[in-house]
């Protein structure tokens, strides 16, 4: 496949092939962005975009900064056409509100009774869904040949039903409502590969592949998957509500990225890394934690569990001086730096040391 802002595509391909068969080619995966003229660099767009918003514009401003910015290793040119965290809610008609700087939303939560409400996806016209829809047909033919779309932040199964229900509601429920969550739960976990397959067919993914706000490539059906609000649950009530949900998801798609998410939730990681079909973690500390290469024992464990490493906030010299201290396999890089040189310089270190 050849893409204007990717001109080696199809060496990247390569390289994210062996990622997924668990092999390395000679050194890990390196996703890396630089601007093309560090004098005058482009910033990149807001990844949100209002439902009913300007999606030309939107367009336009990604491919600005597309074209101003150096893909590295295996970065890949990949828009991303979403509503925000909350947007599964929103297709099930919770209605969202959008932060005046646009780079969140959130929904206002609909669900008082669960006896009183079956979850579906609203396709009346204008409203969330039919609307991101829209919104990916049109990039899928504006960026053919240029560039490819990504799988949305799906926020499903629990992370849906905080958005529908509320926070703490949804945590008495666990309690006082276990069986109207497990049925609520049923009708969202539904869901999930009505949405996926919307979303692959009009981004046209059968034929370009599949990327993630994780940044990462897949020629197959991949998304990264995740559960935020698994930190609110005991590991009791986690394997009856959560976990069969996203056992649903990991069977549902070829390849996937855990996105896990903070010290809190570290009591479920057991449960999570038993699943066979989770190819790789993203340990993500939290605001104020150490970075990733701090949680060494951490992420050795991953490691003997046989999944990879998603690690996103390691800088050139953490990637020096701490690299030995994994095995290369499996191993993804994630970084944001200065200069195209910086990045190329980086790669060419990694295979000298791998």
């Amino acid at each position: 496949m050849e893409l204007l802002y990717k001109p080696d595509m199809e060496r990247a391909q390569t390289y994210w092939r062996a990622y997924w068969d668990h092999q390395i080619i000679d050194r890990p995966v390196v996703v890396a962005w630089a601007p093309k003229d560090p004098a005058h660099p482009v910033k990149r767009p807001s990844l949100l975009t209002r439902s009913g918003g300007d999606y030309a514009a939107a367009l336009a401003r990604f491919e600005h900064w597309a074209a101003n910015t150096y893909f590295a290793g295996e970065a890949v040119p990949s828009m991303d056409c979403w509503f925000g965290p909350d947007q599964m809610a929103a297709f099930m008609g919770a209605p969202l509100t959008y932060a005046e700087d646009d780079e969140t939303s959130w929904t206002t939560p609909i669900v008082t009774d669960w006896n009183k409400v079956r979850l579906a996806l609203d396709e009346t016209p204008g409203t969330p869904w039919p609307e991101l829809l829209k919104f990916i047909r049109l990039a899928a033919a504006q960026g053919a040949g240029k560039y490819i779309l990504s799988t949305l932040d799906m926020h499903t199964n629990m992370d849906a039903i905080r958005g529908l229900r509320g926070t703490q509601e949804m945590c008495f429920d666990a309690i006082d409502h276990a069986a109207e969550l497990d049925e609520a739960m049923r009708q969202v976990r539904a869901l999930y590969a009505p949405v996926y397959e919307g979303v692959y067919e009009a981004g046209r993914m059968a034929e370009r592949g599949t990327y993630s706000w994780l940044s990462a490539y897949c020629e197959q059906r991949f998304a990264t998957t995740e559960c935020d609000v698994i930190c609110l649950f005991s590991v009791k009530h986690a394997r009856r509500f959560i976990l069969p949900a996203l056992e649903e998801e990991f069977e549902y798609l070829d390849h996937t990225i855990y996105h896990f998410d903070g010290p809190s939730a570290l009591h479920h990681m057991d449960d999570i890394l038993a699943f066979k079909k989770i190819d790789a973690i993203q340990w993500v500390p939290g605001d104020g934690q150490p970075k990733t290469f701090e949680w060494m024992d951490l992420l050795h464990k991953i490691q003997a569990a046989g999944k990879g490493l998603y690690l996103y906030d390691w800088s050139v010299d953490d990637i020096k001086q701490h690299y030995h201290e994994l095995k290369p396999e499996g191993v993804l890089f994630n970084l944001t730096l200065d200069t195209p040189q910086q990045a190329d310089e980086l790669i060419e270190w990694l295979a000298a040391h791998t």
